[in-house]
């Protein structure tokens, strides 16, 4: 029952982050949109998500890539990496 409950949770945020990106998709959601690097929202949301892969047992890795400057909203492109971490 516990692992049912765990992956209910699991795939409860995975819908509630996918339903927030959709909004935003079709111009819902308010975006604040400025000048962002995503290589750098990827390293901060991998760090956010590391200990509780460690937790896992999973060690998380985040390779070397060149600067992507776009321009976008900051939390939405992080929480995008974040739901795409959680996905098998």
């Amino acid at each position: 029952m516990g692992r049912i409950e765990a992956e209910a949770r699991r795939l409860g945020h995975l819908v509630d982050g996918l339903l927030v990106l959709a909004a935003a998709d079709e111009h819902r959601l308010a975006l604040r949109r400025r000048p962002v690097f995503l290589d750098d929202l990827l390293v901060e949301a991998s760090e956010l998500v590391r200990t509780v892969a460690a937790a896992k047992g999973v060690e998380l890795q985040v390779g070397d890539f060149e600067e992507a400057p776009v321009e976008a909203d900051p939390d939405l492109v992080r929480q995008l990496f974040i739901i795409l971490r959680k996905t098998p």
